[in-house]
């Protein structure tokens, strides 16, 4: 089998090319981040400082408190997180796709090399495809994703990014462009992978080619790969709960778009983690019911056997070789009923459901601290 790297995944674009080639370094890919997405921040931020917008006193006419961007964590957090974690996390998610591959013989029958290459090239050729509906799709995020952020700062009245201070609203500007162009590209090739990695398991499945191991030492059917893929698929919802902390800290109130917003990444979150994994889960269950019910029989089958001899001849030795079956029996028994129908442990479980509801979390602890400290202490 061909060995597959990241550049199978992204050679039709050349940003993510630039950020993700696997023949460089990672060294080298940090250092293009840096220099693309940090040193324009640092600009803005010198900008920022001959204007002496850092810190700003006040309030607008609105009666809302005015901030510099040293109090601005939306920004921040955006501009030191969001398109740097995005890449990342895409490299990770392509990794974990191309370690998914490589398992697959391991959890599969009857699909030899040949066969292999063809599934795997078909699906790298989807993933990797260009059309008039996807190119439609990416630029509707370029459009979409430019005219949200540049009109969110060019209505709020005397924050430092405002029209107000025209010099740093103009960096900020070109700062958002920039970023409208790399994140579509990479939020296109997250979900085209999702949607492979569905469409895949969803034909071996068809083709009765997934072979679940019950009391595989993973815990997870021979199938932990697909199940961290799917854990990693949530990392991505990590920059936009971090952008929605930054919002609560940098203005202090629960306002129905942040409660909404709160609210909604929770359901998306299970949903990225559960429904790719919705094809083997039926799989999963259904080797469990079937190995159990094996498993079972082939118990009863020896105790009959053991109660139906018992007025026999049989001698003691027989019998205790009968025993140690039923107990080998019993033990495969337990192993099999604790088997999990979902790929994933408890390990990978706890990973999701700090990513689900880790942000929820921290605002609720810091709003109980904020409650006993105004009500005991000040």
């Amino acid at each position: 089998m061909k060995k597959i790297i990241v550049n199978d995944f992204i050679k039709e674009s050349k940003i993510l090319l630039f950020f993700l080639d696997d023949n460089k370094s990672f060294a080298t890919l940090l250092m293009r981040i840096f220099i693309v997405i940090t040193i324009p921040t640092l600009i803005i931020t010198f900008i920022a400082y001959l204007n002496n917008v850092l810190i700003i006193n006040g309030v607008d006419s609105l009666g809302r408190e005015k901030i510099g961007l040293f109090e601005d964590f939306v920004f921040i957090s955006f501009a030191l997180s969001t398109s740097p974690f995005f890449i990342i996390i895409l490299r990770v998610i392509i990794r974990r796709f191309i370690f998914f591959i490589s398992e697959i013989p391991s959890f599969t029958s009857n699909l030899d090399t040949e066969k292999q290459d063809l599934l795997t090239n078909k699906y790298l050729q989807f993933v990797t495809k260009r059309n008039l509906t996807l190119n439609v799709i990416k630029y509707s995020f370029v459009i979409i994703s430019f005219y949200s952020n540049t009109s969110a700062i060019f209505f709020r009245e005397g924050g430092w990014n405002s029209p107000s201070h025209p010099e740093v609203f103009i960096a900020v500007v070109l700062f958002f462009g920039l970023n409208a162009i790399i994140l579509p590209e990479v939020l296109l090739k997250y979900i085209m992978i999702i949607i492979c990695q569905i469409k895949m398991t969803k034909e071996l499945e068809k083709d009765n080619l997934i072979e679940i191991k019950p009391i595989a030492p993973d815990k997870s059917g021979g199938l932990r790969s697909l199940g961290e893929l799917s854990l990693a698929f949530t990392y991505f919802l990590v920059p936009i709960m971090i952008q929605l902390i930054a919002h609560y800290f940098t203005w202090r109130r629960l306002n129905l778009g942040f409660i909404l917003g709160l609210a909604g990444v929770i359901p998306l979150t299970t949903f990225v983690f559960f429904y790719p994994l919705g094809v083997v889960h039926k799989v999963m269950a259904e080797a469990k019911r079937s190995t159990l019910t094996s498993i079972s029989n082939k118990y009863l089958s020896v105790n009959r056997s053991i109660l139906n001899n018992l007025n026999a001849a049989e001698n003691d030795i027989s019998l205790s070789s009968k025993k140690e079956i039923m107990e080998l029996l019993e033990n495969l028994y337990t192993k099999a009923e604790n088997m999990p129908v979902w790929p994933f442990n408890l390990k990978t479980l706890s990973h999701f459901f700090a990513i689900a509801f880790g942000p929820v979390i921290l605002i609720l602890f810091e709003l109980i601290i904020q409650k006993i400290l105004s009500k005991y202490i000040f």
